[in-house]
């Protein structure tokens, strides 16, 4: 009978799913994301950038935890596990760091009451900002059919 060799997703896939690694994201999770959710969506993440399991393991598990304390998927729009070059001494080392994306701040902002939006600003966009005695304001006019152009930047607002 011939053996499946496990691959180094499959390797970390089993870690994630260990009885260990489940109790400690249950304790981080927030109660709306199941530990399983979590898990696949960190699978999935790793799969379409393989490139993290080249990078420091323990800040690979550094940074799920993180997004899991943080109650958000590193899923691409909540936040992303990202590749960075870290000093460690006189070397370099690739390490992952999870990070905030605007839908995952603006979740985190809705958990603290706060409502929030985000859009993204394109060069043909007519958008027009003032201050007046109730506090700033922005309307935000995209060009729904058509060319917007090119993105030149992004407006949000919150609102507690």
């Amino acid at each position: 009978m011939a053996t499946q060799e496990i691959t180094p997703v499959g390797q970390l896939a089993a870690v994630l799913k260990s009885p260990r690694m489940v109790e400690q994201y249950k304790g981080l999770l927030p109660p709306n994301v199941s530990v399983d959710r979590f898990t696949r969506t960190t699978i999935v993440a790793v799969n379409q950038n393989p490139d993290i399991l080249n990078a420091d393991r323990q800040s690979l598990f550094n940074a799920v935890s993180r997004a899991a304390a943080a109650g958000l998927l590193p899923d691409g729009s909540q936040g992303a596990l990202v590749i960075f070059n870290q000093k460690v001494g006189q070397n370099y080392v690739k390490a992952v760091r999870f990070m905030p994306m605007i839908e995952g701040i603006i979740t985190q902002l809705g958990k603290a009451g706060i409502s929030a939006y985000a859009a993204s600003v394109y060069e043909n966009d007519k958008i027009e900002i003032w201050n007046d005695t109730e506090g700033q304001h922005v309307k935000h006019s995209p060009v729904v059919f058509g060319d917007r152009g090119k993105l030149i930047g992004e407006i949000g607002r919150a609102h507690v």
